[in-house]
């Protein structure tokens, strides 16, 4: 049956060549006319189709098509870990939106196991480009490198800072990142200052820890680091709660600023403190990073360093476009953060209007 799948797959992502975006695309019953096949083929088959984002069903009214394609167009294959990220949601939902715009480029998504140091592609077809995000924390082992490599195509790596491999790069400025929260927290009255590392310590990380504490010991100001040792399969929020409730049972309330070096883990920090009987922002300020939505449903809600999503997406295709035309042959790039103020630091957030 899978055999039939992959085959029927094949056929009709070709097909889609000849369709525009939103256009109707075949029923199950002409599919099952023209191919005389087992309808779970089908079903099988229009399922993987929509969860590669080259379709939508909607039942009761029809089939769509999901991407606008030219016969001239790229071919892309986007790897990304299978894990629930809003940060990965929002990454894929943006590239597949600059695809449907562009028109020039095809995209196939392939979902890789977050808890494996390595990348395998799971089938032979042809690419122009591989676009890879890899959560690993000790990057890529040689294999996977020298099998890259010899894909003589260019390789973008999603989320990674610009690294001396021959590969294209596209990541947030992470040293902006900290010195932005740093200046932030500094600015509204903020003199002592803890950083809670609740993400893996990959090299992006430790940029945002790095200039973080260097900012702020520039200015005098003492950081304090507290470190929850999360890996992919430990919850960041539980792990951030209990190392910051056995720092201030160990050392006492050292900071009246903290900086959160993933959203996920605030909930955690949040229920520590209010513990301990501290107020945020009242007695502690807290500023995060990521920028996740989830962050405005807070209490109070999140003030956290955010990037914009979509100029990542913009400023990879426009590369892509320069690499395909010859211009360049590939490309470091970081994009800038920004302060998203709501609520949870002193002296900043949103403004109340007076009544």
């Amino acid at each position: 049956m899978q055999k039939a799948i992959d085959t029927l797959y094949a056929i009709l992502d070709e097909e889609l060549n000849e369709f525009s975006f939103g256009e109707r695309f075949y029923s199950v019953r002409e599919l099952m006319t023209r191919f005389k096949i087992n309808k779970r083929v089908i079903a099988d088959t229009l399922a993987k189709m929509e969860a590669d984002g080259l379709i939508t069903r909607s039942n009761r009214i029809g089939i769509f098509v999901n991407v606008m394609r030219r016969k001239s167009a790229r071919n892309l294959l986007l790897v990304i870990p299978d894990w629930p990220s809003v940060g990965i949601k929002v990454l894929l939902e943006d590239i597949r939106a600059e695809v449907a715009r562009r028109q020039n480029y095809r995209l196939q998504v392939q979902f890789s196991d977050p808890n494996l140091n390595s990348v395998r592609l799971k089938d032979d077809r042809k690419y122009d480009a591989i676009l890879l995000i890899h959560p690993a924390p000790y990057g890529l082992e040689k294999e996977d490198l020298l099998r890259l490599l010899e894909e003589n195509i260019p390789i973008v790596l999603l989320g990674q800072p610009p690294t001396a491999l021959p590969f294209s790069s596209l990541a947030g400025d992470d040293i902006q990142a900290g010195i932005l929260a740093c200046d932030y927290l500094i600015k509204h009255g903020c003199k002592r200052l803890a950083v809670v590392i609740g993400e893996l310590e990959v090299i992006e990380i430790m940029m945002r820890i790095r200039s973080f504490c260097t900012f702020a010991e520039a200015l005098g100001i003492p950081v304090r680091q507290i470190h929850a040792c999360c890996d992919l399969a430990e919850s960041t929020s539980q792990k951030a709660h209990d190392a910051l409730c056995m720092d201030i049972k160990e050392n006492g309330v050292t900071f009246d600023g903290l900086f959160v070096l993933c959203d996920a883990a605030v909930p955690g920090v949040y229920l520590a403190l209010a513990e301990w009987g501290l107020s945020v922002p009242k007695d502690v300020s807290v500023i995060g990073h990521d920028g996740n939505k989830d962050g405005v449903f807070f209490s109070p809600p999140l003030t956290t360093i955010a990037h914009d999503e979509k100029l990542r997406s913009k400023i990879l295709f426009d590369k892509l476009d320069e690499v395909f035309a010859g211009k360049i042959k590939s490309f470091k790039e970081v994009f800038p953060g920004m302060v998203l103020e709501r609520e949870s630091v002193r002296n900043g957030g949103v403004k109340k209007k007076s009544s």
